[in-house]
Parts: structure tokens; C-alpha cells; sequence
């Protein structure tokens, strides 16, 4: 994921109940989305692509996460907006369903 990311992404991110702010790649992929959003214990399972498209000098991304958390299974659907400049993510603006189980 770093090689993705510009070292001082700008990333805002909003889930149920939480926020994210950050201008630190290494910050946004250690610390928030491999630690406090899907954490050690979340396996991701699939990822399904519901759009991408560009407006003007912007991408938007929607996608559907099917994950398992221990016994469970849960799902999530995550909307981005980003930047590009020189091949690398330098803007970052996500919003997430938080985790969902399909059996509710």
C-alpha cells in the first residue's frame, strides 16, 4: 500500500462513529487502516468493484469489502475520492459503512 502513496498523503476518512485525519502515509496505513479500522484480527476475503470513474482531475472509487472477523462474517462498502500526481495517491477523502453483518 505505501508504494501507492505519496509520503505526506492528505487523507480524511469517516466511518460510524469515528474520523480519521492524517498527513502521514506510513501513519495511514500502519496505524489506521491496518490498525485501528481492520485491525490484525479482519481477513479480508473479497473486494468487488461497484464504480470508478474520473471527475475532471479527480478518481472515485466504490467497492464492496466481504470480510471475516474471527467466527463472523461482515461486510463493508467504502466511496473515495483521490489525487494523483507522478503515478502516486497524495489526496485521500473515504467514507465507510463500518462493518455490517450480512445475517442481522
Amino acid at each position: 500500500m505505501l508504494a501507492l502513496l505519496a509520503p505526506s498523503v492528505r487523507m480524511r476518512g469517516m466511518a460510524p462513529g469515528r474520523t480519521w485525519r492524517t498527513n502521514d502515509a506510513r501513519e495511514l496505513v500502519d496505524d489506521i487502516l491496518l490498525g485501528d479500522f481492520f485491525g490484525p484480527e479482519v481477513d479480508i476475503e473479497t473486494v468487488t468493484w461497484m464504480e470508478f470513474r474520473e471527475i475532471v482531475d479527480r478518481n472515485s472509487a466504490g467497492y464492496h469489502l466481504c470480510m471475516r472477523r474471527g467466527d463472523e462474517r461482515v461486510d463493508c462498502e467504502q466511496h473515495t475520492f483521490f489525487d494523483i500526481e507522478g503515478g502516486l495517491i497524495y489526496g485521500l477523502m473515504l467514507t465507510c459503512s463500518g462493518f455490517v453483518s450480512p445475517h442481522q
